[in-house]
């Protein structure tokens, strides 16, 4: 299980994001293949996809609220 979230993690924390792409890894075979029968929850992921949806949320509403400035200017 150690080794699979470590391994995980040093993916993730490569450089070249166009090349070493996490979200493009089948997890499911990596784990099989390392004996696990269940994959191992992988909190840095879930807490990178916690904060990309906050982020988004925060820019969409920055929108929203830009466009509603803009109406009150007009």
């Amino acid at each position: 299980m150690q080794a699979f979230v470590a391994y995980m993690k040093g993916y993730f924390l490569m450089a070249n994001k166009a090349m070493f792409d996490i979200s493009k890894l089948d997890t499911d075979s990596y784990a099989q293949s390392l004996g696990l029968v269940l994959i191992p929850r992988i909190r840095f992921l879930q807490k990178q996809e916690k904060l990309e949806s906050e982020k988004k949320n925060r820019l969409e509403g920055s929108v929203a609220f830009g466009s509603l400035s803009l109406l009150l200017i007009w």
